[in-house]
């Protein structure tokens, strides 16, 4: 038997074992608690939020010393913050073009 026959189903195994690992890194909690954590420890707002096709509200959240905070929340008040960096922009251009007031 080849060695890449024997290689691919042990990396196709090992692939839940990477992806459940990965989502332990991200931090969950009630979604008042991580939202009063947003506000009060990294100074930021809501820009924007959206429902995603598994119904999960996205919430884009930003500072004004560039950090910012990807948000998503269930219909049980449980959010998880997805992503988050530093050196947000804004880009008034690009929210105008969804304003439907102009």
């Amino acid at each position: 038997m080849k060695l890449k026959n024997l290689l691919f189903p042990l990396l196709l195994a090992s692939f839940p074992l990477v992806t459940a690992a990965h989502a332990q890194t991200a931090k969950c909690g009630p979604r008042d608690a991580l939202i009063a954590e947003l506000t009060q420890k990294f100074g930021e707002v809501s820009h924007g939020a959206g429902i995603a096709n598994n119904y999960q509200l996205i919430e884009v959240w930003s500072g004004v010393d560039g950090s910012w905070t990807i948000l998503s929340s269930n219909v049980n008040g449980v959010s998880c913050i997805i992503a988050s960096g530093a050196n947000w922009t804004a880009n008034p251009e690009f929210a105008t073009a969804f304003d439907p007031e102009t």
